[in-house]
């Protein structure tokens, strides 16, 4: 009697896995993808174009991983549910490797607050050229941890032309005020006397030729590292008018710099109208000027009894030059609104 039960329970369980290895199989399933007659495996993920050898590949190895999350992996209501086409667990393929799938990329948070590439820590970009290639890593990184597509927003790139179009600008205008700056100021003083009729007017366009570039540099600097300190910026997010801030931020600090500049470049103007009107370039012999003071002294500093003929006049532009000096100092002490907190 106990050898037909056990003969009995041997049959029952050959039965089963005779039907188990029936129809638990995937084998039709991965023949399918082969001969192209498995259209569900096929045209589950439109991103993948089942034409391809990996992509055949890909798929195979999906429908173990679907096998092998239907038998151990899913609660057995789920499973079934499947099986019965109540629901449908969408890229049940890739459930067995916990994988990503169709990810948003954040790109501006990345591009802007930097990010982590293999380890290393990618700061923000400073260029147009270097975000794209940031961009890129990011999208090959992502694609390589994850299956089916990804979207990001190319806008986020914008920001970018406008530094590289910044930086380029400034480029230009460094190269051109090197240019500029590395000829001499007496060659060109010289030049526009020689060029024009020497006189008043000619002092003035000549002047202004060689004045111009340096106190423009300067006052440019000034706005741009007063523009960036933190308050100006706070301003600008809090949505402050770019006048508002102009005339209440920047122009109060600038006043006490271009008042300094400005007596510190009266000086200079008449080192160069002496320097011109030494050299016979300048004012004509008719009109009195410092430069023609010193001209008349030159000739006759030799002589003992005439030699205050050039003392006196430079004693009177040395006097003039610290004058303006001092007077500047005290209107940019006067104008400075941190002396006045």
């Amino acid at each position: 009697k106990k050898q037909r039960l056990t003969a009995k329970c041997y049959e029952d369980y050959r039965a089963v896995r005779e039907y188990q290895r029936k129809h638990n199989t995937i084998d039709n399933k991965v023949l399918g993808i082969i001969d192209g007659s498995n259209k569900d495996s096929l045209s589950e993920n439109s991103n993948k174009n089942e034409s391809l050898i990996s992509t055949c590949r890909d798929l195979v190895a999906e429908e173990v991983s679907k096998d092998i999350s239907l038998r151990m992996m899913l609660p057995p209501h789920l499973a079934q549910a499947h099986q019965e086409g109540i629901i449908h667990i969408h890229d049940l393929g890739h459930y067995l490797n916990h994988s990503f799938n169709c990810c948003l990329v954040n790109l501006k948070d990345m591009l802007m607050n930097g990010t982590v590439i293999n380890g290393k820590m990618i700061e923000c970009s400073h260029s147009f050229r270097t975000a794209c290639t940031i961009a890129t890593q990011i999208i090959a990184q992502v694609a390589s941890g994850q299956f089916g597509g990804q979207t990001i927003t190319l806008s986020h790139l914008a920001p970018f032309v406008r530094i590289s179009e910044d930086n380029i600008r400034n480029e230009v205008e460094d190269e051109i005020y090197n240019i500029m700056d590395n000829i001499p100021r007496t060659i060109i003083l010289i030049l526009m006397s020689y060029i024009m009729k020497p006189g008043m007017l000619t002092m003035i366009v000549s002047m202004c030729i060689v004045g111009w570039l340096g106190m423009a540099r300067f006052i440019r600097n000034q706005v741009v590292m007063i523009r960036d300190r933190d308050y100006n910026l706070a301003s600008r997010c809090l949505g402050t008018d770019t006048k508002k801030i102009m005339f209440r931020n920047l122009l109060p600090y600038l006043v006490s710099v271009i008042m300094l500049q400005t007596a510190l470049a009266i000086p200079m103007v008449i080192s160069d109208e002496v320097f011109l009107t030494y050299c016979g370039l300048g004012m004509p012999k008719s009109v009195a000027s410092l430069g023609g003071l010193v001209e008349d002294g030159r000739k006759v500093m030799m002589s003992p009894t005439l030699r205050y003929q050039l003392i006196f006049p430079a004693l009177v532009v040395t006097f003039i030059t610290v004058s303006f000096y001092l007077i500047g100092n005290a209107f940019a002490d006067a104008s400075d609104p941190r002396n006045h907190v």
